[in-house]
């Protein structure tokens, strides 16, 4: 499957009183990429729980 090239990217400045409305937002954003590629993944249900555990120890570990 060929991949269309991006053309062009905008980027856009938060105020800082915005930044936890971004924040949740890219945090729903994450969560539906993960959740699509589990869905292609053709993984078993014990190991799409054990990727995502490894997802959550990840997220603990960077704090």
């Amino acid at each position: 499957m060929r991949k269309s090239k991006i053309k062009n990217v905008m980027v856009h400045k938060v105020a800082p009183s915005d930044i936890q409305l971004l924040s949740d937002k890219m945090s729903a954003f994450h969560a539906e990429i993960i959740e699509r590629k589990l869905k292609q993944s053709g993984l078993s249900k014990k190991s799409k729980l054990e990727v995502l555990d490894k997802i959550i120890n990840n997220l603990k570990s960077d704090k």
